[in-house]
């Protein structure tokens, strides 16, 4: 399945982000089966592309959603 949005701006014109864990978790809440290890791509057509990795396993009404992928730390902070 490919599924690709175009226009990624927000209300100032800015890019958003290349990747969006909840935008993984609601698709694997969409796609049919009791258990799924899907790989997902995002980013690629505004030149930032991320490889996330997304396990769903259902039990009844409710699903267990675990998303991620690699990252980079590039600040570190400290709440006062």
């Amino acid at each position: 399945m490919r599924a690709a949005i175009t226009e990624a701006h927000n209300t100032i014109g800015a890019l958003k982000q290349g990747i969006s864990g909840s935008v993984t978790g609601c698709l694997a809440d969409y796609l049919p089966g009791d258990l799924l290890d899907i790989r997902v791509e995002q980013g690629c057509e505004i030149g930032r592309p991320f490889l996330v990795h997304c396990r769903a396993e259902r039990h009844g009404d409710s699903i267990t959603v675990q998303v991620g992928t690699r990252v980079i730390s590039v600040a570190r902070g400290e709440l006062l």
